[in-house]
């Protein structure tokens, strides 16, 4: 039985975190920062699948020019600076002494085999995201097939689910703190079960 490779991928990018906070010595804060480093990713490649989609339609004469882009651009960067800004909120509850600019040194220059990571982890992030981008949509024309409303909801229901799952994990720690090994694995087990279910229904 074949294996569907974005099944892989999926349990790939949970495995890297994981891997991280267990065996790396990565911090709560570390890996929040890289997934912050994908959701930007995620945001310039959704701009290019937007331009693509919306060359060829045009070109086809199969679209509209009434797509609202700019308020949705608008409202999915609003919703990526409000859990960015969540997410170091409930990081003060976490840490009384949190620094966001050390520790976004300390990822940066942290060496692994003598390397910075942040030379290889960013790098590796652009190139996955580009790569997705190339074989997912690119390589099979989905382009040609997908709305501009459609491939929008689907981003923006994540970034609103992302949203609000640090909304709530603020509500939380109103009442109790959380350690930082629950919130880990919460975000990894969401995350991966999100994924999930986005591939099977498509």
């Amino acid at each position: 039985m074949r294996i569907n490779p974005k099944y892989i991928q999926v349990i790939g990018d949970a495995v890297i975190p994981l891997l991280g906070f267990f065996i790396w010595n990565w911090s709560l804060y570390f890996i929040l920062i890289f997934y912050f480093l994908d959701l930007l990713v995620k945001e310039i490649i959704i701009q290019l699948k937007t331009k693509k989609t919306r060359d060829y339609h045009f070109s086809q004469r199969t679209i509209a020019n009434n797509f609202p882009w700019f308020w949705n651009s608008c409202l999915s960067f609003v919703l990526l600076i409000g859990t960015i800004y969540l997410a170091h909120f409930i990081l003060s509850f976490l840490h009384q002494n949190f620094n966001p600019i050390k520790e976004i040194l300390l990822f940066w220059n942290y060496k692994d085999m003598g390397v910075e990571q942040g030379y290889i982890l960013v790098p590796l992030l652009i190139l996955a995201g580009y790569m997705q981008y190339k074989n997912e949509f690119l390589a099979p024309k989905m382009f040609e097939r997908i709305s501009l409303s459609h491939l929008w909801k689907q981003h923006l229901t994540a970034q609103i689910l992302i949203f609000c799952f640090a909304a709530l994990t603020l509500a939380i720690f109103q009442f109790t703190i959380v350690k930082e090994v629950v919130l880990v694995l919460s975000i990894m087990g969401i995350s991966t079960l999100y994924q999930f279910v986005k591939l099977k229904r498509n």
